[in-house]
């Protein structure tokens, strides 16, 4: 169960991925090249079958110029927030 979990959140995440590439009017090849990252892994993350790491979001953000918002969208239900921070 936990796999399947894990397997429709790398669906959401790589859709996100893509639309964000898409909107930059990127390549797969032109967005891996400026993360540093091999096109057929990009290709795995948008299909979903795979995850990426921490730094590898971070990057996507700063390319995209985007917030973790729209990179995470559609995950909200499988995030966990602290309730005691100051925004």
């Amino acid at each position: 169960m936990k796999n399947e979990d894990n397997s429709q959140k790398n669906v959401i995440l790589g859709q996100n991925i893509k639309d964000i590439r898409k909107g930059l009017n990127l390549t797969q090849e032109e967005l891996s090249e400026k993360l540093g990252i091999n096109p057929q892994f990009l290709s795995q993350v948008e299909n979903g079958k795979v995850g990426i790491s921490l730094d590898n979001a971070i990057n996507i953000c700063k390319i995209g110029n985007c917030s973790s918002v729209n990179l995470f969208k559609g995950l909200s239900n499988h995030l966990i927030l602290p309730t005691n921070m100051n925004y």
